[in-house]
């Protein structure tokens, strides 16, 4: 009889074990997922696109058209700062998926990039219409590089002068690559990452019918 069941519990604890090992493998894929949206948002409260990038796909392109802006005079590291350098955020949960991804969902509250949008485009106007303005004095001047630079500087006050905070959730697919996890952001996930800077800018520029 006890050979019986020494011969029923050996197969069990194999079992046991493949299964304990299993789940401990697939944890640690789950931490090392989570680190690197952890690891990404960190770079990102730093001003860092390039860095925030090796975790990110998806800000590289981001990261190359704002940095053309830099050719105007555009201190871009100023710019960067503003819009996250007081974000923060939580890791909510973390998933393993069929597929092998990891599903991470994190809550983000950033600065409202809508009303600073507001606050920008109202010292624009006042400026346009001011000749003692450097953004007038600039725009005489022919000054395309100039005025791109006045308009950026001007952003980057707004945006740090903004009180106002906007709450946003994301749930973002993170996959192996190599031996790095990678998160891949949507544009809309990026939209929301920034405090919805990019809806902002294009409701500043239906403002002005461009």
């Amino acid at each position: 009889m006890m050979k019986k069941r020494g011969r029923r519990i050996l197969p069990l604890l194999l079992l046991v074990l493949v299964l304990v090992f299993g789940c401990c493998g697939c944890q640690s894929e789950v931490q090392d997922a989570r680190q690197a949206v952890d690891d990404g948002m960190k770079q990102l409260q730093e001003g860092d696109l390039a860095e925030a990038a090796d975790y990110f796909k998806g800000l590289d392109d981001i990261d190359k058209v704002l940095g053309t802006y830099e050719s105007y005079g555009v201190d871009l590291e100023q710019l960067t700062g503003a819009m996250f350098g007081q974000m923060n955020y939580e890791i909510t949960d973390a998933e393993k998926m069929k597929d092998n991804t990891v599903r991470v969902k994190v809550k983000i509250t950033n600065k409202d990039m809508n009303k600073a949008a507001d606050a920008w485009a109202e010292a624009i106007q006042k400026d346009a219409a001011d000749p003692n303005s450097t953004l007038y004095k600039t725009y005489q001047k022919s000054s395309i590089k100039g005025v791109y630079k006045v308009l950026f500087e001007k952003l980057t006050k707004e945006i740090s002068a903004e009180k106002d905070t906007v709450t946003e959730n994301i749930t973002v697919n993170v996959k192996k690559s190599g031996d790095q996890w990678k998160a891949v952001l949507s544009e809309a996930q990026l939209n929301k990452i920034s405090g919805n800077f990019e809806d902002a800018l294009l409701g500043v520029g239906s403002r002005f019918n461009i």
